[in-house]
Parts: C-alpha cells; structure tokens; sequence
C-alpha cells in the first residue's frame, strides 16, 4: 500500500476521496544494468539473447535464469579459462581416446547449449543429493542394473526415477545429460561447478531481500514487518531463504524484524485480497 499523493506518474482518473493505492511493482523490469556493480557479462549474453533490455532483473533473480547464468559461467571456465572439466578429461583420456570424445560431447550437451543446464540441477548439486549414491538417480540405475555404467538399460532406469521425481518429458534429455555426465565427473569438477551455482544463487537470494529491504524502508516497515512470498526457488532451492533472510539483516540491522514467509499461490491471494478491498471500499 503506498500513499497516492506519492505515485506522481498518476495524473488521469486519479481518486480524490481515497488516501492509499495498492502498487504493483513489477520489480523484474528494473534496470539493474544501470547500478554500479550490479550487472555482468553473462547477465549482458542473456539480455542480448532474450528479450534484450526487457526485464533485467527478473533474469539475474529468477528460477527460469539462474541455470542459464550458471551454465554460462561454468562454459567461460571451461573455454576461455580452461579450468574446468581439465581432470575429468585427463582422467578419461588415460582410459580410451573414446571416452574423451564422449566425455566432450557430454559437456557440451549440458553446458554448450543455452537452456540445458536448469536450476532443479543446480539444487540436486547445492543439496548435496547430487553427491548421494542413494539419490542420485543415474548411480541408482547402474547400480540396479547391474552394467556399464553408461548402458542404455541404465538410462532407460535413470528416466523411470526422474518421471517419479515429476521431471517432465521435454526436459527429459536435459536432465539424462546432466545426470549422466555427473556421474562420471572427478571431485574437482563437481566442486567448482558447485562453487559456481553458490554464487550464482547467493547473489539472486541478496539482489531480492535488497529489493524487498528496498521497499520496506520506502513504506517504513523495517521495525517490524512480515513479507509473503511465493516461488519454487524460495520455496525449494537450498539455502535461498536464509541468505534473503542474512542480507535483510545486514542492510537493515539486527533490532529490525523483517520476516519472510512462503505463500503458496500468492498471486491469487493477492489478486482475492485486492478484490475484496474494492468491495469493502464500493460500500463504504
């Protein structure tokens, strides 16, 4: 709720007899590039490829980028710096000539193509279930299986457990790839790749709470204020509501009580609440 005599760019049909207006934000189409610090060059390759200029902010916070942000950077490591998937390689090319052209192949499947690398992934890695034999669904299957590791009877298993996880069929593929490919790379790849999808989410988790800590002090609500959201990624992805929560507490201090909740269906409810305010108000 916002006074209206502070929403200047309201000149036509604007209310006399009412005092508050219900704002939305639609925060996703700031322009974060024009903040200082706020905007890098793979944030500057998604702009340029989808949408260029348009909701700028959505796609450093949101869960449809946050994959796409970490596959682009673990690409730059792995082409232009020539760090990544280094070991794995070495380790497959002492095996066969064709492991590491299979292995090649894989990585490039996963991160060489925009959209391959999805942000469920990056939460199976940050959970540490990627790391869990007992959930991780490719081990599983070659352990079921009992062969290769690689075998076709061993994806054929590995996509009846991701259908049970709700994995749907046209990103089947996507998630066979990087399973597989998980699977078979060395401690010191996982690792980075890890590295990369903590920052990648940490810096999603504080650019949100630094809107929200943005707007709470605009409405001044930092001493004591509960924020509803809704999202998968606040929902399900590890750690993003503790590191919202430590970044309000940074900005805001330690004696403010500024609380995040999960609202399921939050657009709907807000879309009720706002509806029934109206009615409240055209009787009044």
């Amino acid at each position: 709720m916002e006074d209206i005599e502070n929403v200047s760019k309201w000149t036509v049909d604007r209310p006399t007899n009412k005092s508050k207006v219900i704002i939305n934000m639609e925060w996703g189409g700031f322009n974060s590039k024009n903040v200082p610090g706020l905007y890098n060059k793979f944030d500057e390759i998604i702009d340029t490829n989808e949408d260029y200029g348009a909701q700028r902010f959505e796609k450093q916070i949101s869960g449809r980028y946050l994959g796409e942000l970490a596959r682009l950077a673990c690409y730059h490591l792995f082409q232009n710096e020539e760090i990544l998937f280094q070991n794995s390689l070495i380790n497959s090319n002492n095996n066969n000539n064709n492991d590491v052209e299979e292995l090649r192949k894989l990585i490039l499947s996963v991160f060489g193509k925009s959209h391959h690398f999805l942000t469920p992934m990056m939460s199976k890695i940050q959970s540490g279930e990627a790391n869990d034999v007992t959930k991780n669904p490719w081990l599983r299957a070659a352990a079921k299986a009992g062969v290769d590791l690689n075998g076709e009877y061993t994806e054929a298993l590995c996509e009846g457990y991701l259908k049970q996880e709700g994995v749907q069929m046209e990103d089947m593929r996507y998630h066979l790839n990087f399973w597989k490919l998980w699977s078979t790379l060395d401690i010191y790849d996982r690792q980075i790749i890890h590295e990369v999808c903590d920052m990648v989410s940490t810096r999603a988790a504080r650019l949100s709470a630094a809107a929200i800590g943005a707007v709470v002090r605009k409405i001044h609500k930092e001493d004591s204020c509960t924020v509803a959201i809704d999202g998968s990624v606040f929902e399900h992805y590890p750690y993003f509501k503790q590191n919202m929560q430590i970044a309000l507490l940074e900005m805001l201090g330690d004696k403010k009580q500024v609380k995040l909740e999960l609202s399921p269906d939050g657009s709907g409810k807000g879309a009720a609440l706002i509806a029934a305010i109206a009615n409240v108000d055209s009787k009044l």
